[in-house]
């Protein structure tokens, strides 16, 4: 698996990159995610943890395209701050620094 990061200050994480099934199939994804809390602060946004996955043949190149295999929230925005995350109902977003 290879890929890259961002990570925000209020607590907003985004990780894009490629990997390999084990049926060999060479897949790109990128996943969204923040960390909830109670109330706005630092590292945190109010309310539970969100999260969203994009995954898609990585021969359709760098960017999903039109040849998206999984979205939990297709035709949302790619924009980190407008991903339509999804609350996280089992298990939970972790953010290491």
């Amino acid at each position: 698996m290879t890929g890259s990061g961002v990570l925000a200050p209020d607590g907003k994480v985004a990780a894009k990159g490629t990997s390999t099934t084990t049926t060999g199939a060479s897949v790109g994804f990128v996943v969204y995610g923040y960390r909830g809390c109670p109330a706005a602060g630092p590292n945190c946004q109010p309310g539970p943890d969100r999260m969203r996955a994009v995954l898609w043949p990585a021969s359709s190149g760098a960017i999903p395209g039109d040849t998206i295999t999984y979205d939990n929230r297709r035709g949302a925005d790619y924009d980190v701050d407008r991903f339509l995350r999804t609350p996280v109902t089992a298990g939970a977003v972790q953010i290491h620094h």
